[in-house]
């Protein structure tokens, strides 16, 4: 008897609290797109800014159905940069790490007349070897604050003839403490190179602190990005010293990754924090997310020269960004526009001869699909796939709203049953101390 009751407390446990996994149906799926497909095998399809607008996240909700009925397996692609990164084992000599005062002539840029600078310079010595390893990549090591430099790199192989490198490097550091704010980049690319010295002239007033420097080979696959229109609104806020710029992307759920700001105005550097918001008219006010920080700046004088407006940040899928740029008592910039760019995703899947596909998608409670196809992709060619096409969004005419399960309708249930499966244990215990005694 006791057992049967057990059983029975336990089955309705079960019925009320643990949801059912089910098969594919066509009706719990809000929308669809027609997929074209211009020949049978390895397709790849390239996901929608339409399609994004509907699908969750982490796109767990979409699915390719063959002829309206057959689950076909797929694998989301993140198309994003591959990088090889070949940093030496073997210790790399710094020598001469001295400075030189001026006059010394700073290389001319864009015809303009060059400037009279002493350098801070050194050289990289990879030692004698039979073969030099290629390098293409230097990242100098400094404890300086606040900088921004132009950067000279020659290589040599006896270090006596030099040859130039690279004449327009630049790096640059940006600390305020106050705000606990820090950018910084001292990493210069220039072309791939077997040279066995590398000489690094640093142009500056005064002595610029060099503690040492790391030479490596760093060869990356771009990423296959695409960039979205966005509508910009700039206010300028006297009081704080902030000019907050939102970029409008027109829909959430789109994956962005980096911004570029376009302004007419020169020679200004600001520290910058971004922000992202949704539109869920849900959450009033809307709860900003911080994203990062950055710096932008441009410099047209004889030296430094230089830019930069493009700020990579976390990946958001927030349909407004926020961009707070600090001007302090400067006068505030005028933005003139800006681009949004996202890291593509795309789908991979086997189609057969003589089937139609559609790809199924907003469906609030549906579950990550775990294919096959996942631990065979790393061997599949994807070069070699078709490009399959997405057609227009239309609404799944059998689509039915999912129903609330029975633990939300009725929310009593499930602590009742908890609070019943209790005092029956407590008299199953009161029983068998009973029993004892």
């Amino acid at each position: 008897m006791v057992k049967k009751l057990l059983r029975l407390f336990f089955i309705i446990y079960l019925f009320i609290a643990m949801p059912a996994l089910a098969d594919f149906s066509v009706s719990d799926w809000k929308y669809f797109k027609t997929i074209g497909v211009s020949r049978p095998g390895l397709q790849k399809l390239q996901l929608d800014k339409e399609a994004f607008s509907s699908l969750s996240k982490d796109l767990r909700d979409l699915r390719v159905i063959a002829d309206n009925s057959e689950e076909v397996p797929y694998k989301i692609v993140i198309e994003e940069e591959r990088q090889i990164s070949d940093r030496f084992s073997f210790q790399l000599k710094i020598l001469n790490n001295a400075y030189t005062a001026g006059p010394q002539l700073a290389p001319s840029q864009n015809g303009q007349q060059p400037t009279v600078l002493g350098f801070q310079q050194f050289i990289v010595d990879f030692g004698p070897r039979l073969e030099t390893p290629t390098h293409n990549y230097i990242e100098i090591h400094t404890t300086e604050r606040n900088f921004q430099k132009q950067v000279e790199i020659s290589g040599s192989d006896d270090g006596e003839n030099w040859q130039l490198i690279k004449s327009d490097g630049y790096i640059y550091d940006y600390t305020d403490t106050r705000v606990n704010f820090h950018a910084q980049n001292t990493v210069i690319h220039y072309p791939l190179s077997t040279f066995q010295f590398l000489r690094v002239r640093i142009f500056s007033n005064t002595p610029f602190g060099v503690n040492g420097a790391q030479v490596y080979k760093f060869v990356k696959e771009e990423a296959k990005e695409t960039t979205f229109d966005v509508r910009i609104t700039q206010e300028n806020d006297i009081k704080t010293g902030y000019t907050n710029i939102t970029l409008d992307l027109g829909q959430d759920g789109l994956p962005t990754s980096e911004l570029q700001l376009f302004t007419n105005d020169t020679n200004f550097d600001r520290p910058l924090f971004l922000s992202g918001f949704g539109s869920d008219p849900s959450k009033i006010p809307q709860e900003a997310v911080g994203l990062g920080n950055g710096y932008i700046f441009r410099y047209n004088t004889f030296a430094p020269r230089g830019e930069n407006l493009s700020i990579p940040y976390s990946e958001s899928s927030f349909r407004y960004i926020m961009v707070s740029i600090f001007n302090g008592d400067d006068k505030p910039l005028e933005f003139t526009g800006a681009k949004v760019k996202g890291i593509l995703r795309s789908i991979v899947f086997e189609a057969q001869e003589g089937k139609s596909y559609r790809l199924y998608y907003g469906n609030v409670n549906a579950r990550r699909a775990i294919y096959d196809i996942e631990r065979r992709f790393p061997y599949i060619n994807v070069s070699s796939a078709s490009s399959a096409q997405l057609g227009a969004q239309k609404d799944n005419s059998s689509f039915e709203k999912p129903k609330i399960p029975i633990s939300e309708r009725y929310s009593f249930l499930l602590p009742m049953a908890l609070i019943l499966v209790s005092i029956f244990l407590l008299f199953l215990v009161y029983r068998f101390m009973k029993h004892v005694r």
